[in-house]
């Protein structure tokens, strides 16, 4: 049995004509001729996420990462406040502990997140870690 999708062009429709598919293709395609912070891609991450119940495990996890990587580029950023540095570090320190309750199987698909992007941002802030190895 064939199934066939047909994709449309989301740029080309009103949003009450997206479907799910087609945002997520668009989305993905963007991301090799847009910066991370594009309009464009942040205007269907927040479409997506108003249809989340559509979504798979992996699509969701996708944006999410998407969103986690945009605020580890602002945190980063030697611009940023100290306290609303530290500030998104505890925020996501309660996020964090959310996580590690969650089913093993979930843990493992956002774990490449949360331990390349923050776990050594918690140790650093917290004092566990002084940058010696």
């Amino acid at each position: 049995m064939v199934i066939m999708l047909r994709l449309l062009d989301p740029e080309q429709w009103p949003e009450e004509r997206w479907d799910v598919h087609s945002v997520i293709a668009k989305r993905r395609a963007l991301f090799y001729t847009e910066p991370v912070w594009s309009d464009q891609i942040l205007k269907y991450n927040r479409w997506l996420c108003q249809h989340a119940d559509e979504l798979t495990l992996d699509e969701l996890i996708e944006l999410w990462a998407h969103s986690m990587f945009l605020v580890y580029l602002s945190y980063c950023d030697p611009r940023c406040d100290p306290a609303i540095r530290h500030q998104t570090l505890l925020n996501l320190r309660e996020e964090y502990n959310r996580y590690l309750e969650l089913p093993a199987q979930v843990q493992e698909k956002l774990w490449p997140t949360w331990k390349s992007l923050w776990d050594g941002q918690f140790l650093i802030e917290e004092g566990w870690w002084d940058g010696t190895t």
